[in-house]
């Protein structure tokens, strides 16, 4: 990762350290680069290689409006956690595992971060519907892989980005094109991992269509092609993740196991309405990151645990 040396070179090494013994990883990324961001999405919006989905996310969904005019910084978090975690739910009596991604702890990473440039007399606030990945790879926090994943050393691809505004400034640039990691170079493990074939050799952007977290998180039928025995994450998917060599510190970096009793999951299975669920139902799906989904949860349930064991 690339050092930046900021007004007060001694706040922004304090926050590097900070963050390295929370496990996390942070920068700094100077506030003019969000127009070169606007720029960039603009003109990609217009690609005739993007499919609707794509198109919508890069013209629609991303805001570069800037909320006041003290803004001089944009703050990066990489906030590390666990790679899965196994979740123990009763299903016919019998007590059933399965894996779930989880939801990495913000609210202390972020308590950490506001306290430390609080202390030091600079704002920080949320910055919401920005392309973090884009900002991670030309930054110079994270580079890409082949599957369109950015990865960070140390971290691999086990993290979340966690962005906010602030007025600390940041005199040294890094700003630059994205990059892919150099273990890409002669490596096709996560080509031949992808069960869907939506990671393409003829091009960057993986086919989303076709990416079985994209499919397994959008509620209703799953399409007709999808083999529902590729299934195997509560949502989202692994396989490219697991068989990176980049993570081959991290997939053992499993969450402690998560139960649902027989109640529980009765409620999931038959897709009660969230609001309805009992409290400590909700604090488990909140750390699984289940909630998020939730409309597509009690299908995806469904298929896993439907199968004979």
């Amino acid at each position: 990762m690339y050092t930046i040396c900021i007004g007060d070179d001694n706040v922004y090494n304090a926050l590097e350290t900070l963050t390295h013994k929370n496990g996390d990883r942070v920068i700094i990324i100077d506030i003019k680069h969000l127009a070169d961001l606007k720029d960039f999405f603009s003109k990609l919006s217009q690609s005739d290689d993007l499919n609707p989905f794509q198109r919508w996310i890069t013209h629609d969904m991303y805001d570069f409006t800037l909320p006041n005019e003290q803004i001089k910084s944009l703050v990066l978090m990489a906030v590390h956690k666990p790679f899965y975690a196994k979740v123990e739910l009763i299903y016919n009596g019998k007590k059933r595992t399965i894996r779930s991604l989880v939801r990495p702890d913000f609210d202390q990473a972020s308590g950490y971060l506001k306290n430390h440039l609080n202390a030091h007399g600079y704002f920080v606030m949320p910055a919401l519907d920005l392309p973090l990945k884009r900002l991670a790879t030309q930054s110079g926090l994270a580079v890409y892989g082949k599957n369109n994943i950015s990865y960070i050393e140390g971290l691999g691809s086990n993290f979340s980005y966690l962005p906010f505004y602030s007025d600390i400034p940041c005199p040294q640039d890094t700003w630059g094109e994205p990059s892919v990691a150099d273990e890409c170079e002669n490596c096709d493990l996560c080509f031949k991992a992808c069960p869907t074939g939506s990671i393409r050799k003829d091009r960057f952007l993986i086919d989303t269509s076709r990416c079985l977290s994209f499919v397994n998180e959008m509620p209703g039928e799953f399409p007709e092609w999808l083999d529902e025995n590729i299934h195997h994450t509560a949502y989202d998917c692994l396989y490219c993740q697991i068989n990176c060599p980049m993570n081959a510190y991290q997939i053992n970096q499993i969450a402690d196991t998560i139960e649902f009793d027989a109640e529980e999951t009765n409620c999931l299975i038959n897709g009660d309405e969230f609001v309805t669920l009992e409290e400590r139902t909700k604090v488990k799906l909140h750390n699984l990151g289940m909630d998020a989904w939730y409309q597509a949860i009690p299908r995806n349930l469904k298929i896993l645990l439907s199968r004979e064991k």
